[in-house]
């Protein structure tokens, strides 16, 4: 799906960056993050062409300290074991946002099926208008309902990288030295700032499974990424829907003062009122639209960072909460026994898709 010639890790960090606002999207594995390009550089997208504006409300008034007070309670409802959230959207890249994310896929459709609380089970149903339908859960594992076919999760470490630093004595480097799980050490030089930002928890070392199509070859490797501390600070100031830990980044915008109610509006046809990033920290500009009764996600928007016409727009069809009790078999995919099991790396890549949330 557009992925060829480009290197893609599967990150393995357990510790998704939501536990920092809440648990409610725990233990979901990471997507593809394209190693040697900033992995947010496909967030959600730009302003309505049609927004017809009723009236422009204060962002300080008490209204829109409610209106965000309530919209950061629904998208992150109150984690509980015996409640599933349930989750239907269709995401549309625009040309300048798929070829930022290296993907020839415009469009497509999700629904989930999310357990808040242990052990945190998970249904994702992921379509491509004319594509197969893919499905995966909480195990990395994908199922191809199409040709019934089961791409297995990649093979991952257990536990975290255990790692030396040593100096080089060239102008303050510092050797990153990692013992591979199959035998052999992994080496790499990282400047002064790198080795500071490990030794002080701003970075940590993960392991990651990467995908190389030009030589055909999945490699695990350890890769330094920022630390579960680091991804707190940062997805509080912006969502990325290319975060499967979206609806907790979007509570951490909504909680951190940088949203401000700017108008009441209409989106995708219905009665809406607009939430935006207000002189932001990092990351580009987003709008967010509720509906103004229950204040449940319509539409999640944001512009690139380099462009308006790099844009990424989510919109909502399905946002509530299920009780568990009658809709566990929501949770499970159900794969026939005659499926054929797919152990091919190049096909597991093949199948993954960048998602909503």
């Amino acid at each position: 799906m557009g992925f060829d010639d480009q290197l893609w890790s599967y990150l393995v960090e357990e510790h998704d960056a939501h536990l920092a606002t809440g648990p409610v999207l725990a233990k979901r594995r990471r997507p593809a993050v394209r190693v040697g390009f900033t992995a947010g550089t496909v967030v959600v997208a730009g302003a309505l062409a049609s927004v017809v504006v009723l009236d422009q409300p204060s962002g300080e008034s008490a209204w829109a300290r409610q209106v965000i007070r309530r919209a950061a309670a629904v998208v992150a409802p109150a984690a509980s074991a015996n409640t599933i959230l349930h989750i239907a959207a269709t995401e549309t890249l625009s040309p300048l946002a798929q070829r930022a994310m290296a993907t020839t896929v415009s469009t497509l459709s999700e629904e989930a099926w999310i357990q808040q609380g242990a052990p945190w089970g998970e249904r994702t149903i992921v379509q491509v208008p004319g594509g197969p339908q893919l499905e995966d859960t909480s195990s990395g594992q994908i199922y191809n309902a199409t040709t019934q076919t089961v791409y297995p999760a990649p093979s991952i470490p257990s536990g975290t990288p255990n790692y030396t630093l040593t100096p080089t004595g060239n102008a303050g480097d510092y050797k990153l030295s990692v013992t591979l799980p199959r035998g052999g050490v992994f080496t790499q030089t990282l400047d002064a700032g790198t080795a500071q930002d490990l030794r002080d928890g701003t970075d940590d070392v993960q392991w990651s499974v990467s995908w190389n199509s030009q030589t055909q070859t999945q490699t695990v490797s350890p890769m330094v990424g920022p630390s579960a501390k680091q991804l707190r600070q940062i997805q509080a100031q912006q969502p990325s829907p290319a975060s499967t830990g979206f609806a907790a980044e979007l509570q951490g915008l909504l909680d951190s003062g940088h949203a401000r109610v700017t108008q009441t509006t209409t989106s995708n046809g219905q009665p809406a009122i607009e939430i935006s990033s207000v002189n932001p920290q990092s990351g580009p500009q987003t709008n967010y639209y509720v509906n103004p009764t229950t204040y449940a996600p319509i539409e999640l928007d944001t512009f690139g960072y380099d462009s308006p016409d790099d844009v990424t727009r989510v919109q909502f069809t399905t946002y509530e909460t299920l009780p568990l009790a009658g809709n566990q078999q929501l949770l499970q995919v159900t794969v026939p026994s005659t499926a054929t099991v797919d152990h091919t790396p190049a096909d597991y890549w093949q199948a993954e898709l960048p998602r909503p949330f």
